[in-house]
C-alpha cells in the first residue's frame, strides 16, 4: 500500500454527499433531547428572556405567546437537528447545544454521546485531509478569558447536523450565515467545509 494514500473508509463514512457520516439513528433518544427541551422551554416571561439568549433568538420572530401555544401539547422533535457548542452570554466556558427545526435550543450533556458525535466528526475531517487539532478547534467554541458580555452566543465555526430519519450526520460550516437554517429546513444549498478528496 502506498504510505501516502488515504486509508480505506470505515463503514460509517460510506455515505453519499460531502461532509456526511453515519451515527446511531436513536441518537436523540439516547441524548434525552425531548426531555432537555421540555425542561428548557420558558414557563415565565423572565425565563423566556434567558431562553432567547440560550437559543440566539429575538422576540420578533419568536414571541412569548407563540412559544407557549406551540408547546401546549408537549414537545416532539422533528426531522433534523443541529449539534453545536457555544459560549453563552455571561459565561466563560462552552456548553453543548442541540437546535431543532423551530431554531429552539436545549443544553445537552457535558460529555458522553454528544462528544462522541464531535469526535466522529473530527475523525471524518481528518480522514478527508483536515488536521485533527484544527477540526477539533472548528467544532468547539473556545472558552473565554472573561464572561461573554452578550447579547450573542459565541459559536464554534463548524456544527454537526443530524437527520433522525436516516442517522446521517453532516458537518456544517457556520461561516455561511444561513447554513444551519437551510439544513434544518431540509433545503439544499447549505455549506460543508472544503475537504480534500
Amino acid at each position: 500500500m502506498n504510505p501516502n494514500s488515504k486509508p480505506p473508509a470505515p463503514p460509517y463514512f460510506i455515505v453519499n454527499g460531502p461532509g456526511h457520516f453515519r451515527v446511531r439513528p436513536d441518537l436523540l433518544e439516547e441524548l434525552c433531547f425531548a426531555q432537555a427541551m421540555i425542561e428548557s422551554l420558558p414557563r415565565t416571561f423572565t425565563a423566556y428572556r434567558q431562553w432567547l439568549q440560550l437559543c440566539g433568538l429575538s422576540e420578533n420572530g419568536h414571541p412569548y405567546d407563540k412559544v407557549q401555544d406551540e408547546t401546549d401539547y408537549g414537545y416532539f422533535p422533528e426531522g433534523r437537528v443541529v449539534l453545536h457548542t457555544a459560549v453563552l452570554p455571561g459565561q466563560l466556558h462552552r456548553c453543548h447545544l442541540i437546535t431543532d427545526t423551530h431554531r429552539w435550543s436545549a443544553r445537552c450533556e457535558g460529555a458522553g454521546l454528544f462528544e462522541f458525535v464531535m469526535l466522529r466528526a473530527v475523525e471524518f475531517a481528518s480522514w478527508r485531509g483536515i488536521p485533527k487539532k484544527a477540526a477539533w478547534d472548528y467544532l468547539h467554541a473556545p472558552s473565554e478569558p472573561k464572561p461573554n458580555p452578550g447579547p450573542m452566543r459565541h459559536m464554534a465555526q463548524w456544527s454537526v447536523g443530524f437527520d433522525r430519519l436516516t442517522g446521517v450526520c453532516t458537518i456544517l460550516a457556520r461561516t455561511h450565515e444561513e447554513t444551519e437554517s437551510l439544513y434544518l429546513s431540509g433545503k439544499s444549498g447549505y455549506f460543508s467545509p472544503r475537504f480534500a478528496l
